[in-house]
């Protein structure tokens, strides 16, 4: 499920656009926020929430930034296991000639574990740069 709150953030901003360059989806957008309000007001109300965070609260980005902490830790997580299972798929590998089948399975393997490095790189980095 989409995260509400930004769910409702975003269709906003595009409120604001749509009014300038569209004004025929104006009604559609004003409906959808309203029925993402009416949703986020029943999970806060279930939750027992009764302020909503700005941005720009401490509580707010105390909570942010351990959270960011925590995702950059366990993206450093899978990056180590994953180095490590690259470590053990190259030493098998040059246990056995290239041309064998199963140096070429090991390599295809070692493949399919740096593409998804390459992927969790991309991913921690984005995380660092916020």
């Amino acid at each position: 499920m989409k995260p509400i709150l930004k769910t409702v953030s975003k269709l906003k901003h595009q409120l604001a656009y749509v009014k300038e360059e569209e004004p025929t989806k104006v009604d559609m957008l004003e409906r959808k926020i309203s029925r993402n309000e009416k949703t986020l007001a029943g999970i806060e109300k279930k939750n027992g929430i009764r302020v909503r965070w700005q941005e720009t609260d401490a509580t707010f980005e105390n909570a942010q930034q351990r959270l960011t902490v925590k995702k950059r830790s366990n993206e450093l997580l899978k990056l180590h296991k994953m180095a490590s299972e690259r470590t053990f798929l190259l030493e098998l590998k040059a246990k056995y000639a290239d041309g064998q089948a199963i140096a070429i399975k090991l390599a295809n393997q070692i493949d399919k574990v740096v593409n998804s490095m390459n992927q969790g790189l991309a991913t921690l980095n984005g995380l660092i740069a916020d």
